[in-house]
């Protein structure tokens, strides 16, 4: 994946929307409503790769923190 980037010019980028609140709560708002723009015109996408019922939250948070995840994990609420 990586030469695959570096050979098309791409980059791969993220942000901590909790991060920012705790460091600059001035920009936190504005920098949410871009993403939401941007998410819902279509620009920018996130891959979810594992969709689990609630329930299955601890199951969830083993995957993500063990790093046998790719993309994000949605927890559905039925």
């Amino acid at each position: 994946m990586r030469v695959q980037l570096f050979f098309a010019g791409r980059t791969v980028a993220g942000f901590s929307l909790g991060a920012l609140s705790a460091g600059r709560p001035d920009l936190a708002g504005d920098a949410l409503r871009q993403t939401v723009e941007l998410v819902v015109g279509g620009s920018v996408r996130a891959e979810v790769n594992t969709m689990l019922p609630l329930e299955q939250a601890v199951r969830a948070h083993h995957r993500v923190e063990s790093g046998a995840t790719i993309g994000k994990t949605v927890l559905a609420v039925s």
